[in-house]
């Protein structure tokens, strides 16, 4: 029997490199360049055991937000839903739906769609795991940037970090490794939801300090007072990797996109 990890992106690929190291057989899918559009594709469940249902229509806070990409949002990601759980309810399989921790806090598309995917998917009897702000090396530094690979690229090109906000906004953090492996070990607990996320917090300006030191880019703080959304008190989680050697590797990586 064989893991499925459905999703191309960040997290589908970091969950693929663990299995790959502790030796476990997968497969994976979800790349619309390879013509692997989960919204309409058949799904061969022959010998697959357990799901990662990780594959979703994402971006940074610009995109999650801007009010012309609604609609498109609500569509694709409804359509997604409808597709593979119609699948995957007609087998007995382990699945881990990936959510947000930050699911009841955000009133877009983005977080409203997580919503109906955490309810549709407990009633299946399916595990949810809310994540956090995941980070990490990318093949792809310049569409739906997040802030970290945002602030990354800014100082690679520009050597200078232009912040929107003041930066005194927290946040939560966490290396997307650690958040595979924190989605693995999901499929052990008597829970049905989940939360892996970091047990610290940290503010936007305090990871501009972290990237300008690694790069030895300025940091130009802006005006504006970012929302504050603070995840540590949901989780026992324990990541293995901090925020400055998460942020390390994701600037080595960066490197040589630039």
């Amino acid at each position: 029997m064989i893991s499925l990890i459905l999703g191309r992106g960040l997290l589908g690929n970091a969950i693929a490199a663990l299995l790959k190291t502790q030796k476990e057989p997968f497969s994976q899918i979800g790349s619309k360049s390879r013509g692997e559009d989960l919204r309409f594709l058949s799904l061969d469940l022959e010998n697959v055991s357990r799901v990662y249902f990780s594959a979703w229509d994402v971006g940074g806070s610009n995109y999650l937000h801007e009010k012309l990409t609604q609609a498109y949002q609500y569509e694709h990601n409804t359509m997604l839903l409808v597709n593979i759980l119609s699948q995957l309810r007609r087998k007995k399989l382990d699945v881990v739906f990936v959510s947000t921790c930050m699911v009841n806090k955000i009133y877009s598309a983005y977080g409203l769609t997580k919503k109906l995917g955490e309810a549709w998917c407990l009633e299946l009897d399916y595990k949810v795991v809310r994540i956090t702000n995941i980070f990490g090396e990318t093949a792809d530094l310049k569409t739906r940037n997040h802030v970290i690979t945002d602030f990354i690229l800014q100082a690679l090109t520009k050597k200078k970090i232009t912040m929107k906000t003041t930066g005194d906004e927290i946040r939560n953090f966490l290396y997307v490794e650690d958040a595979a492996r924190g989605i693995n070990q999901a499929f052990a607990s008597t829970s049905k939801i989940i939360n892996v996320c970091s047990p610290n917090n940290v503010s936007v300006f305090d990871v501009a300090n972290i990237i300008s030191k690694q790069t030895g880019a300025r940091i130009e703080r802006g005006l504006n007072i970012g929302a504050n959304y603070d995840c540590s008190l949901l989780t026992s989680f324990c990541p293995k990797i901090s925020l400055e050697e998460g942020i390390r590797r994701t600037v080595e990586s960066a490197k040589k996109l630039c």
